[in-house]
C-alpha cells in the first residue's frame, strides 16, 4: 500500500520514491513528493481528494493531479473582458500569448479584433455593426455571424 494515500500498488500501476525511500509511494503521491509536497492530498468527509487552491473535490489522486496542472485558484481573468475561468469555460490565445483570453475574446482576436466587445451602460455587449445589445459574449458572437448592419437587400425585390 502507498504510504500516503493508502491505495494498493495494483490500483496505482507503479511505485515511486517517497520520504521513506524508494517504492514507498504510489506514482501519483511520488509526483506530489517530488514536486515539494510533504503529505498526501487532503480528503474531505466524503473521502474525495481536495485541491489546495480552489477546494474542488475529486474521486482519485489521478483526477486531482490532472486538475492541478491547470488550476489557478480562481485568480485567472481574461485579458480583455476580465471574466473568470469559471465564467469563460476555457482559455484561448491572445495578443499576450496562450491562455490569456477567454474563449469568446480569443475568437474575436483570431478574427482580427484588437479589444473586447463594447459594453453599454447596462453592462450588455453591443454589436459594432447594428448596435443591438446582448447579455453574453456568446450571444453576441452568434449574432455577429449573420449581422450585416442592416445593409442587406434582397436581390429580387430590393426590400
Amino acid at each position: 500500500r502507498c504510504g500516503w494515500c493508502e491505495c494498493s500498488f495494483a490500483d496505482a500501476g507503479s511505485k515511486g520514491v517517497g520520504p521513506e525511500g524508494p517504492k514507498t509511494l504510489c506514482h501519483g503521491c511520488s509526483l506530489r513528493f517530488r514536486a515539494g509536497f510533504s503529505s498526501a492530498p487532503i480528503r474531505n468527509e466524503e473521502g474525495k481528494y481536495v485541491c489546495d487552491n480552489c477546494q474542488r473535490a475529486y474521486d482519485s489522486t489521478h483526477a486531482l493531479s490532472g486538475h492541478r496542472r491547470f488550476c489557478d485558484g480562481g485568480d485567472w481573468r481574461c485579458g480583455w473582458c476580465e471574466c473568470s475561468f469559471a465564467d469563460a469555460g476555457s482559455k484561448g490565445v491572445g495578443p499576450e500569448g496562450p491562455k490569456t483570453l477567454c474563449h469568446g475574446c480569443s475568437l474575436r482576436f483570431r478574427a482580427g479584433f484588437s479589444s473586447a466587445p463594447i459594453r453599454n451602460e447596462e453592462g450588455k455587449y453591443v454589436c459594432d455593426n447594428c448596435q443591438r445589445a446582448y447579455d453574453s459574449t456568446h450571444a453576441l458572437s452568434g449574432h455577429r455571424r449573420f449581422c450585416d448592419g442592416g445593409d442587406w437587400r434582397c436581390g429580387w425585390c430590393e426590400c
